[in-house]
């Protein structure tokens, strides 16, 4: 993907990485482990850049599932790695007649609009959402009413006699 494509490509990865960013940092709150995290959070990715996107692309030959791959793919897109992935194989098939019915520009909206559209808006929505949890977990107040967590009151400790003794020695005249 070089020449007239290369700026796209490039816009393309600019608006996945925002998006991505946030979208795996708000993913993080899930888990507890890190290392699950990140082999969760890459199978993720494979599974809807790679497969999704072939399984898209099958559906979308086939006449009796085209109409909800159309649907599906309002969802897919949801997901910043099927975004990227589709506007990547669009651009690469561009120039096939037999997808497109004509030969497309690397800028029509038919090719890579909507994708964009999605990466644009993932950016700042998944960026407005992570903004939210950091404020709902920075506000402990906020916390409890949002998670229903009651005060948690300690359980009176029984004290030990040489601290007893030592407060009543202190406390005598």
């Amino acid at each position: 993907l070089t020449g007239d494509a290369a700026g796209v490509v490039l816009l393309a990865a600019l608006l996945y990485g925002c998006a991505i960013i946030s979208f795996t940092y708000c993913a993080s709150f899930f888990f507890k482990n890190p290392s699950s995290a990140q082999s969760i959070m890459l199978m993720v990715y494979i599974f809807t850049g790679a497969i999704l996107l072939i399984a898209s692309i099958i559906m979308s030959a086939i006449q009796s599932t085209k109409h909800v791959n159309e649907q599906l793919r309002y969802v897919y897109r949801l997901v910043p790695t099927y975004s990227f992935g589709e506007i990547i194989v669009n651009l690469m098939t561009r120039d096939t007649v037999l997808i497109w019915g004509a030969e497309q520009s690397v800028t029509s909206y038919k090719l890579v609009g909507k994708p964009f559209i999605y990466l644009a808006c993932e950016s700042v929505v998944y960026f407005c959402i992570l903004l939210l949890i950091e404020y709902v977990l920075a506000t402990p107040s906020l916390y409890i009413a949002l998670c229903r967590i009651g005060a948690v009151e300690d359980e009176p400790e029984e004290e030990d006699q040489d601290i007893v003794a030592e407060r009543e020695r202190l406390q005598a005249p």
